[in-house]
């Protein structure tokens, strides 16, 4: 669920005219695999999958649930955020890639197409470091260019400490005389890298990112033992 993953995963959902399909109405916060509301166990596994001495931690239990949301969200189907890795635009390619050793995610959308995503992923010791540090790279490498064929201004977000570190931007569009705005928070929780993004025309205030990152963090750390 890195920054380059995030995003186009976010457009699909929000610039094709809110054209989503929503999940379960009942308020649940039931999760799916490839195509569904999360992607979650084995997801994101690579290929040598957990270090030696590494916990195997069941990272979907500490993803953010409808439940935790205001009125009015659901959980969005059609997040798959499988296949080829892209940089967030042609000037961010030339970062550093950090892969994750397994994740998963979640979204959930409401009424207005206001969008809250969720990802968190497991690293190898030392990559949750490198991770931040290539997002900040790739942000502002990304300033004023060309994201997923729109002009887009990408800025740090001025963000309360979140985690052992926090890299926080907002990445802006115009889209037929509309404002998008896609806020994301990435902090770091022992071998964990953990995101949520608010993105829509909402403008919503900064206190419903910080607040959903706080929770998030008590997820992260709750998960592997650190206090948060």
């Amino acid at each position: 669920m890195q920054l380059r993953r995030l995003f186009p995963v976010a457009l699909a959902v929000i610039l094709a005219g809110c054209s989503f399909q929503v999940g379960s109405s009942d308020g649940s916060s039931e999760t799916a695999s490839s195509g569904g509301g999360a992607s979650q166990g084995d997801s994101g596994t690579s290929e040598d999958g957990v270090e030696a001495g590494q916990s195997e931690l069941d990272l979907g239990n500490a993803l953010i649930t409808v439940g935790d949301l205001p009125n009015g969200f659901s959980p969005a189907d059609d997040l798959d955020d499988e296949g080829e890795e892209e940089a967030l635009c042609e000037a961010g390619g030339q970062t550093v890639t950090v892969a994750a050793v397994d994740d998963a995610g979640t979204g959930f959308v409401d009424g207005n197409g206001t969008l809250v995503l969720h990802g968190i992923e497991q690293h190898e010791p030392g990559g949750p470091g490198r991770e931040l540090e290539a997002m900040r790279q790739e942000s502002a490498a990304c300033d004023g260019e060309v994201i997923d064929g729109l002009p887009s201004s990408v800025e740090a977000m001025i963000f309360p400490q979140v985690g052992e570190d926090t890299a926080a931007f907002r990445i802006t569009q115009q889209q037929n005389g509309v404002t998008l705005t896609f806020d994301i928070v990435a902090f770091q929780t022992g071998d964990l890298v953990s995101y949520v993004a608010v993105v829509g025309t909402c403008g919503c205030p900064p206190e419903f990112l910080i607040g959903l990152a706080r929770l998030a963090e008590e997820r992260a750390a709750d998960l592997v033992g650190v206090p948060a």
